[in-house]
């Protein structure tokens, strides 16, 4: 296209020149003001024809940049979305890393084990995870009735390692949908393991 613009200004210009040169023969005379003039013509035509090819060739590129903004911005989001599944797949591996461990340590650590599954209760509390966190607060309540029959004479407790550490609820997950799901249990899940200490 460019090339197309190109080569009928250059050719309007001969066009304008060779008008000029007409016009300046027919009086029979060579007029210095007349070739002036042609030429004068001649650099308008040229000046016109580049700003139009200019502006033409700027056109282009700005929907060849546009194009390209485009497929970056669909890259983006698809980045955007493959960052989210990362990120849920990594909460959920942290989920499941302190659900086992809780499940590890269950008979010989219960105290470990607790603050285990509460670790993953959190966890999932912050993911919305409601199947896990229902699952550690069912894993969790098992140890504290361990832990209660234990102390009653059922067999020794290890030194609560774990036991000194306060169970509380953080403030990121009191407004989440399972942790109002499930507050009342919680809330006598944790009353139950302090008492035990």
């Amino acid at each position: 296209m460019d090339k197309i613009i190109k080569t009928l200004n250059f050719l309007l210009s001969i066009l304008a020149v060779c008008l000029s040169v007409s016009v300046a023969s027919n009086q029979c005379c060579i007029n210095v003001s007349s070739t002036v003039l042609a030429l004068v013509g001649v650099c308008a035509t040229l000046i016109v024809g580049v700003s139009v090819i200019d502006t033409i060739a700027l056109y282009s590129t700005l929907q060849k940049v546009e194009k390209k903004m485009t497929e970056q911005n669909k890259r983006l989001d698809e980045l955007g979305k493959l960052d989210t599944e990362i990120r849920k797949m990594k909460k959920q591996t942290n989920i499941l890393f302190h659900h086992t461990w809780g499940l590890a340590l269950e008979k010989e650590q219960p105290y470990a084990a607790f603050a285990e599954y509460w670790k993953a209760f959190v966890r999932a509390a912050e993911s919305d995870d409601i199947k896990r966190a229902k699952s550690c607060l069912s894993n969790a309540e098992n140890v504290v009735k361990d832990i209660t029959q234990r102390k009653l004479g059922r067999g020794q407790l290890d030194a609560p390692d774990y036991g000194q550490t306060p169970f509380i609820v953080p403030d990121e997950i009191k407004d989440t949908p399972v942790y109002v799901a499930f507050s009342d249990k919680v809330d006598a899940l944790l009353t139950n393991i302090k008492q035990t200490m």
